[in-house]
């Protein structure tokens, strides 16, 4: 992985990041290459231990626990972690030499990328940092609320969308109202219009 990690680092065209979309697939393509050394081919089984030790060594984790919850903290690879460092360091040293003339282009070449792999128009890509903040970015900037109106969100949605909801009701004017769903489990899940129609009835008068 080590030297998979030194060709990766190879990255710099120029002395700067890629700037367009043919100069992110070619760095996307090197990094995948640089990676791939230390992986199993795949697809993998379920049972092949010796092939997920492979995949494990490249995470350095803790051994107090067995982590489930990557939908909370995901967990970066080695080789991600060292590039992502890399990156960082990069635009720490170069700081406004980079961000002045450089970086517009860099972020149309990174959205260009995506567009291409997704087969969709750039400007219907959005770039963030993560699922909380695409939320709060749809919820806050959706045009069609006016003062007075309502919004319905369930009290089982994610924590910081209620939050957005909420939001709303200081900055927008509107009127936010939490559905109350019982509480899913196996042996009893959410029942579809059953308790849709509950949630909607107990909150009814509240409108």
């Amino acid at each position: 992985m080590g030297s998979g990690i030194a060709a990766a680092g190879a990255i710099s065209i120029g002395g700067a990041l890629p700037a367009d979309a043919r100069e992110w697939e070619e760095y996307s393509a090197r990094f995948d290459r640089s990676i791939s050394d230390g992986l199993p081919a795949g697809p993998l089984r379920p049972d092949d231990e010796t092939a997920w030790k492979a995949v494990a060594k490249n995470y350095d984790v803790t051994s107090k626990i067995t982590n489930l919850e990557n939908g909370y903290w995901g967990i970066m690879a080695n080789p991600v972690l060292a590039e992502y460092q890399r990156l960082t360091e990069f635009i720490n040293k170069e700081n406004t030499t980079f961000a002045r003339p450089r970086w517009s282009e860099t972020y149309r070449g990174v959205r260009d990328t995506v567009a291409g792999f997704l087969n969709v128009s750039p400007d219907e890509i959005a770039l963030t940092r993560g699922a909380t903040e695409s939320l709060q970015a749809l919820i806050g900037g959706y045009n069609k609320l006016k003062a007075g109106d309502t919004v319905l969100y369930a009290d089982l949605d994610y924590s910081e969308m209620k939050n957005a909801m909420r939001w709303l009701e200081g900055r927008r004017g509107v009127k936010a109202v939490k559905l109350t769903f019982p509480e899913p489990t196996i042996d009893r899940p959410l029942q579809g219009g059953q308790d849709r129609g509950k949630a909607f009835d107990s909150s009814i008068p509240h409108i």
